[in-house]
């Protein structure tokens, strides 16, 4: 693995709560917490501000705030459900060209062991029956890259890649700006 360029490296002021790995210029970040619609909120809100501290694109950031947050809301709805309390944990690696994540928790296993396809539902018919849900996982498949599953014991792992906006990685790599 490549060394991670002074400009995606992470500036001094990392927040309190993150773990030892999410020390200023470390390529990891761990974050813990309990399943829940409040929980994955601050989760999410709190890995904002350790990766304000990278210098990403705005849009770098939506794009991990939009994937995590469906993936953390699956967990929550899904994986434990409204009666089964329960951890979520995520490893978020930096890398030159992107974040690697990790999200992993002790849940019910995705029906099928496998995940669910990236589709869109099906759009062709009235308004009054249009789907409230099933866009999640199309976008999830849309924006990340590398993405896998698996289930260890009582424990799923969802891996996937988000990788940057390729401007600022050419430009972290000396290589330039896209013309």
């Amino acid at each position: 693995m490549q060394p991670i360029p002074k400009q995606l490296r992470l500036k001094s002021g990392v927040p309190s709560g993150t773990a030892p790995d999410s020390a200023p210029g470390s390529k990891l970040i761990r974050l813990g917490f309990a399943s829940g619609e409040h929980e994955v909120r601050a989760a999410l809100g709190q890995l904002k501000q350790i990766l304000a501290q990278v210098d990403l694109t705005r849009d770098d950031l939506g794009t991990v705030e939009l994937v995590l947050g469906e993936v953390l809301n699956n967990v929550v709805e899904h994986a434990y459900g409204p009666d089964q309390p329960g951890e979520i944990r995520i490893n978020c690696r930096l890398r030159t060209d992107g974040l690697s994540f990790c999200v992993c928790d002790a849940g019910r296993a995705f029906k099928g062991s496998s995940l669910p396809p990236g589709k869109l539902p099906n759009l062709e018919c009235g308004r009054e029956y249009l789907p409230e849900g099933g866009f999640g996982w199309f976008l999830v498949h849309s924006l990340a890259t590398r993405l896998r599953y698996a289930r260890r014991g009582e424990r799923n792992f969802f891996r996937f890649d988000i990788p940057f906006d390729q401007e600022v990685v050419r430009a972290a790599s000396g290589q330039g700006a896209v013309g």
